[in-house]
């Protein structure tokens, strides 16, 4: 199991969300030609990962603990309040069920916990709301 592969088996997840959010991930190309993207989004990182029984061939491990960190990311002001962007995270952590086993290449993702949407909070110019997912991605050859 190659790390790419949790991360691919994770985007696949989340692209069959039905939301109009844009998923920015680590690295990926913006499509707004180097200005901001356009609000509402939502910002994707794997956090605190930690990678256990790594092969004789050196770029496999046998298993990842980590938390999907998203943060939903709306204008300052917007709908009066944060409720657009708590109804973002809604959706987002309705898709990340308890005990869920997500199919990737060589292996499997299991969802260890429920979603934890956590207090917005104000960035520069806009309001933000995290939703942190934990997981345990297994080999399974």
């Amino acid at each position: 199991m190659k790390t790419k592969d949790i991360r691919n088996g994770l985007k696949a997840h989340l692209a069959d969300l039905d939301t109009r959010l844009t998923f920015i991930w680590p690295n990926a190309k913006n499509k707004n030609a180097g200005r901001a993207p356009v609000k509402p989004y939502a910002e994707v990182r794997i956090v605190n990962a930690r990678q256990m029984g790594g092969t004789l061939k050196g770029n496999e491990h046998h298993i990842e603990e980590a938390t999907l960190s998203i943060q939903v990311v709306i204008a300052e002001g917007a709908d009066e309040g944060e409720d657009s962007a708590l109804d973002y995270a809604d959706d987002i952590a309705a898709v990340f069920l308890e005990g869920e086993r997500i199919s990737i290449t060589n292996g499997e993702i299991e969802i260890l916990a429920r979603p934890d949407i956590r207090d917005g909070f104000q960035g520069d110019t806009d309001w933000r709301v995290p939703i942190l997912i934990p997981y345990r991605a297994r080999a399974t050859t």
